[in-house]
């Protein structure tokens, strides 16, 4: 299995990488945002590779050149974080558990996150956009979904409930 077969809103994915999905390897976390309802955690992460395969998109050209999204986990448990400093480069590694549960390990030089989820990952807030000379993700995006086109230019702060929660 791969984390792909996690994902209850797969076709998103599948619209945007014809090919294929890109592994959770080398890719930037930006971004963990811990909420009580559910309790739910959601990592915002820059894929690792672009969707260049899908003519589809208007997003093509030099302008962007990163993809970012969230992945979102319900009923979270047994919660361990050591030693982020954002933005980090990391692999995400999800192993099956009992009683319908995965166990999520986020590893990166000097990061690891460790938590237990239901298997159900969303994949949401696909944004385009091109990386600063810094590394940061401050600058435009270009959002995939209508709702965050409209409302979002930007990166919201972590705090915007409606884009995180």
């Amino acid at each position: 299995m791969t984390w792909v077969d996690f994902v209850r809103n797969r076709g998103v994915l599948d619209s945007l990488f014809a090919d294929s999905v890109p592994p959770l390897e080398e890719l930037r976390l930006r971004s963990i945002n811990l909420t009580y309802i559910g309790p739910s955690l959601t990592l915002r992460v820059d894929l690792p590779s672009f969707p260049l395969s899908n003519p589809s998109l208007d997003f093509q050209g030099d302008e962007f050149e990163t993809l970012q999204c969230q992945l979102s986990f319900q009923a979270v448990e047994k919660i361990s974080l050591n030693n982020w400093t954002p933005p980090e480069v990391c692999t995400i590694e999800i192993t099956t558990q009992p009683d319908y549960r995965i166990q999520v390990e986020v590893t990166g030089e000097n990061l690891h996150l460790s938590f237990k989820s239901s298997r159900d990952i969303l994949a949401d807030h696909f944004s385009a956009f091109k990386i600063n000379s810094d590394g940061t993700d401050s600058g435009r995006h270009h959002y995939t979904r209508g709702i965050d086109a409209r409302m979002y230019t930007s990166t919201p702060a972590t705090h915007e409930a409606s884009f995180y929660g």
